[in-house]
């Protein structure tokens, strides 16, 4: 079996990216690229499939997602100890922070957060990777990002109760028509769930939610709105959808 430097060190990628316009303040360039991922986000169940099937891996797929499991419940375990856990893909910590006035004041867990970051042999496959720009964009508003704020993942997890950030262009939920809000739509039966709690923050660039009570699982983020940059509604929402899936643990 290779180890994960001779193997996935020598191996090429490529992904595809499309131009977004660039609305940044002081941007220096006219537009943003942005991978086009599948919107299928891969599960630890497909990974370990895809890994049997590429060649190379003498354990069963059970086997494998086990020794996953126990591997990775133990990195987790060290760190919330206090460790340094450095592994071939990421380095995994918890950090502090807060402000106090002595020794006795409680720290809230809030402050506290988990720092990681890829590895060394990670950051050296980016060399790897071709990148092929697709063309222009053809979109009228665009998710750029969604941030959650509690862990600082973005396009990944999300929990109910925690907020979300999510940055992009002509995002703002505007309109009389009943059908505009914000939804989260189940990858696995296409259940519409819209949020019903005001929104934190709403403007063309940046929509700030609290994630509603949701079942764990993937979901598409979509936001339907009436806003136009001319400052007239428009006659019929628009829709705009996140181009990962998002998922609920």
């Amino acid at each position: 079996m290779g180890t994960f430097s001779d193997t996935f060190l020598l191996a090429m990628h490529t992904i595809k990216g499309l131009l977004y316009p660039n609305h940044l303040e002081n941007a220096t360039g006219k537009y943003i690229l942005h991978a086009q991922h599948d919107p299928k986000v891969l599960t630890l169940e497909d990974i370990a499939t895809s890994a049997i099937q590429r060649g190379g891996v003498s354990l069963t797929r059970d086997v494998l997602i086990e020794a996953y499991r126990a591997m990775a419940a133990e990195a987790v375990h060290q760190a919330a100890d206090g460790f340094i856990v450095n592994t071939d893909v990421i380095r995994l910590a918890v950090e502090l922070g807060g402000v106090y006035n002595g020794i006795h004041d409680p720290v809230k867990p809030a402050e506290l957060r988990f720092s990681i970051t890829p590895s060394a042999k990670m950051r050296t496959i980016l060399k790897n990777i071709d990148v092929k720009i697709d063309g222009l964009a053809h979109v009228d508003g665009y998710i750029s990002q969604v941030l959650n704020v509690v862990d600082g993942m973005i396009n990944s997890t999300i929990t109910p109760g925690d907020d979300i950030v999510i940055t992009g262009d002509r995002l703002k939920i505007a309109g009389s028509d009943a059908d505009c809000g914000v939804y989260f739509i189940a990858d696995y039966d296409d259940t519409r769930t819209k949020i019903t709690h005001p929104l934190i923050e709403n403007t063309p660039a940046k929509v700030i939610i609290r994630v509603p009570e949701l079942s764990p699982g993937q979901y598409k983020l979509e936001l339907m709105s009436q806003y136009s940059s001319s400052g007239k509604d428009l006659k019929t929402p628009r829709t705009i959808s996140s181009q990962t899936n998002l998922t609920v643990n």
